[in-house]
């Protein structure tokens, strides 16, 4: 097992968590967005959320090109609400959020 998998998992969980409650998976669900349309669509400031979308291409689970964000196939295929295997619902439970 790898140390930094375990020092870094509560901050993955974090960013993955607050993608999710925000819907940038299910809001980036087969279309490029850049970060203005992506921050009006999920109410959210672009300064602040900017970071996020970052953290979230840094981890694969978003791609970034030409300023444009897009779904990373492990994103769009556990994270976009309504596909068969999406998980969004059982991370919020297991960070004591309601559905």
């Amino acid at each position: 097992m790898d140390l930094s998998n375990i020092i870094l998992a509560p901050w993955i969980n974090g960013v993955l968590v607050a993608a999710i409650r925000l819907n940038v998976f299910t809001i980036l669900n087969d279309r490029e967005l850049t970060l203005g349309e992506i921050a009006s669509e999920c109410r959210a400031v672009p300064e602040r959320l900017k970071p996020l979308l970052d953290a979230c291409v840094r981890l694969g689970l978003l791609e970034i090109m030409d300023r444009t964000y897009k779904n990373a196939h492990f994103g769009e295929v556990y994270f976009v609400e309504g596909n068969p295997f999406y998980i969004g619902d059982f991370l919020k439970l297991l960070n004591d959020e309601s559905i």
